[in-house]
């Protein structure tokens, strides 16, 4: 999380964070995300998120519960997906649980597919969803696909 990386942010227009996030309960400033989820990774703060200066057109957080509120006043992931619009992001696709990650992965497939083909965000959102839920290969249960939110830009 070095000014190399932080520099390569901010000129990116889509960026794609698979990631492990540890959230605290309660304290939201301390949750954190695990960038190679590794032992020895860097984590990365809401307060560096929030700091960085985006003109990312999307955020895709693959990550469980990437847009859950853990308190009524809001924390851990949730304040990740809002973190990335302060830096400057015009939308975060991100989930409220926890998510299978065969099934994040034919999500994001499915959505950069239909988002590539000229749909909006929020049209390739959906259509991935259902894709994932419609295809025949058991993912068809709420748990693997009904998670998923767009904030932000749905365009």
């Amino acid at each position: 999380w070095g000014p190399a990386l932080v520099e390569q942010l901010a000129r990116s227009s889509v960026l794609h964070v698979a990631s492990h996030v540890l959230t605290q309960a309660g304290a939201p400033g301390r949750s954190t995300l695990r960038l190679d989820g590794g032992a020895g990774s860097t984590p990365v703060t809401l307060r560096d998120v929030a700091g960085l200066r985006l003109r990312a057109d999307l955020v895709f957080l693959s990550c469980c519960e990437a847009a859950r509120r853990h308190s009524r006043h809001g924390d851990g992931l949730t304040d990740f997906a809002r973190a990335f619009l302060t830096a400057g992001a015009r939308s975060v696709v991100a989930s409220t649980a926890r998510v299978d990650d065969e099934a994040a992965r034919l999500v994001a497939t499915a959505f950069y597919r239909h988002w590539g083909r000229g749909k909006s965000k929020a049209a390739a959102l959906r259509a991935a969803l259902l894709e994932l839920r419609d295809g025949g290969a058991g993912f068809d249960h709420p748990y693997f696909w009904a998670s998923y939110r767009l904030v932000g830009e749905a365009r």
